[in-house]
């Protein structure tokens, strides 16, 4: 059994989980349930809402108060025996064990797949300074060419709802899992993320994601370095036509005249 989990949370330092959704699956990736849950929290950053839309006046009405103590034994007899499938596990499993703490309780899945550490291996993706980045899970949206209308259908069929928007932990609960049930056979799920993880990329060929197709990783490395070059280039042009303008010389003498007036000033008093 497979759990394939999104966390919405507070964002604060209590750090409170706000929206749990999980889809749960057989090891063949169908579907035997779903749940989605809102607890109300006690705190909520201004950062958090602007990322997931929730607010504590919200979540008071969509959990009709309950908060996640109040459903952590039926949260934990769901999560048992499945194995967790998370983008970027650390943050939803470090929280899922705070909060499963905090209500007296133990969880240990077992077994962890990260899909952020696992893709990581799998798809090149450059950052702006042409290193390999983690993907997001918008990336691996866009890599697989997953439809909206997929996961829309996901969402529908788990959650008997449609039209919801990223962030929402349906939504990623759901997208999560099409990238998976696209990108991976069901063999794949063999990196335990409680532990060091060695990436080991996929038998097929890696994707790699540039800016040009026909472009690799190092030549993406140079364009970035290009870029830097540039742009330095750029800076050392207008520091010049702004020397020639005497810009720059106004302001190399400006604290200098103000020393000296200042000087004058107490010399003055003094006669």
């Amino acid at each position: 059994m497979k759990v394939f989990l999104d966390t919405e949370t507070s964002g604060t330092r209590a750090q409170e989980i706000a929206q749990l959704s999980y889809i749960i699956t057989d090891d063949e990736l169908s579907i035997v349930r779903a749940k989605n849950y809102y607890f109300a929290v006690g705190s909520m950053s201004p950062f958090a809402t602007k990322v997931h839309g929730l607010t504590i006046k919200s979540l008071r009405g969509l959990s009709g108060g309950v908060r996640f103590v109040d459903k952590a034994h039926e949260v934990l007899a769901d999560l048992a025996g499945c194995q967790l499938v998370c983008h970027n596990y650390r943050a939803d499993f470090d929280i899922l064990r705070r909060e499963f703490e905090r209500a007296g309780l133990s969880y240990s899945p077992p077994g962890v797949f990260c899909t952020m550490a696992h893709f990581r291996g799998v798809c090149v993706i450059a950052d702006q300074n042409g290193a390999n980045k983690n993907p997001s899970l918008r990336e691996l949206i866009d890599i697989y060419a997953i439809e909206e209308e997929e996961i829309a259908e996901i969402t529908a069929q788990a959650f008997g709802t449609q039209g919801l928007p990223q962030h929402d932990g349906r939504y990623d609960a759901a997208a999560l899992y099409a990238v998976c049930r696209t990108a991976l056979d069901v063999m794949d799920y063999g990196i335990d993320a409680r532990d060091p993880v060695e990436i080991s990329t996929k038998k097929r060929a890696p994707l790699a994601v540039v800016p040009d197709e026909t472009q690799n990783p190092a030549q993406v490395v140079s364009l970035a370095d290009e870029r830097r070059k540039k742009a330095h280039l750029a800076r050392k042009k207008q520091r010049q036509l702004a020397a020639l303008r005497g810009e720059g010389s106004l302001r190399k003498y400006a604290w200098p005249l103000l020393a000296l007036l200042v000087l004058v000033s107490l010399l003055l008093r003094v006669m």
